[in-house]
């Protein structure tokens, strides 16, 4: 619940959109989630393609943790690594996801071109990335949460502090807080499956996901944003289709065959 996503019906919903030729494979393929975090859309998307191999790939000591907690999913494998120098084979996956992850490193560009890399012969690569300010709602609320009600001091004191200015900013503004995830969360069910999104048993409980989210949204030291043909760009000078942009801040598109 901390970014207002259902896991199961996010992956599910995630691979009835973009990952068609997933399904009708009938050799297996191989999966990678390019920065996975804790790792609960890899092992979903694992237990959602048996048939297939999934590697989670992340540079922080997280991943040890995600390892122990999903050891038992046979087709999941854990890598520590940087998604601006994976250690991994280029063209070796059939499907790259990376969501929310690249505009966090030192060039969104370089780490996209580095992922797009990884992708084989008529692969798919699927990334979500920041919009930038005036193309999505909900994140413009966000950066204007980031740039002016923290100056963009997050990421330069320390967390604890960090973390006790989300509970006070929370407290103080909760009406406001409430009233814009309300707005948005209708706003987002007119575009995504409204069963993706949770819901809230109480007050208290929105309170907390809030702090997370706005402790998440200050705290990242490289925070960059880019429009839609900047990243459609990308993805043509890497040999791939003009991706799907019919979601805000999703790019997906499939590798042209040799």
């Amino acid at each position: 619940m901390i970014y207002g996503y259902r896991i199961p019906q996010f992956v599910e919903w995630m691979s009835q959109t973009f990952f068609g030729h997933l399904d009708t494979a009938t050799q297996q393929q191989w999966i990678l989630d390019a920065g996975c975090g804790s790792a609960e859309k890899s092992a979903e998307l694992a237990v959602r393609y048996p048939q297939h191999q999934v590697v989670a790939l992340d540079q922080s000591t997280a991943i040890k943790q995600a390892a122990a907690r999903f050891g038992d999913i046979a087709n999941l494998h854990f890598v520590r690594g940087d998604v601006l120098r994976p250690p991994l084979l280029g063209g070796a996956f059939s499907q790259v996801v990376s969501i929310g992850v690249l505009h966090h490193t030192r060039s969104t560009q370089a780490a996209f071109e580095m992922v797009a890399d990884l992708v084989g012969p008529a692969g798919g690569l699927l990334v979500w990335l920041y919009p930038r300010e005036g193309e999505d709602s909900f994140w413009d609320g966000l950066y204007r949460q980031r740039d002016c009600h923290f100056a963009g001091l997050g990421s330069k004191l320390p967390r604890p502090l960090v973390m006790a200015w989300c509970r006070a900013y929370v407290k103080v503004f909760s009406n406001q807080i409430k009233s814009f995830l309300v707005r948005e969360h209708k706003r987002n069910c007119q575009i995504f499956p409204p069963e993706i999104y949770p819901v809230f048993h109480s007050r208290a409980e929105m309170a907390r996901s809030a702090v997370f989210l706005s402790f998440d949204n200050v705290m990242p030291r490289y925070q960059f944003r880019h429009g839609r043909q900047e990243v459609i760009g990308w993805f043509e000078a890497g040999g791939f289709g003009t991706p799907d942009t019919s979601y805000p801040g999703f790019f997906a598109a499939m590798r042209a065959t040799p």
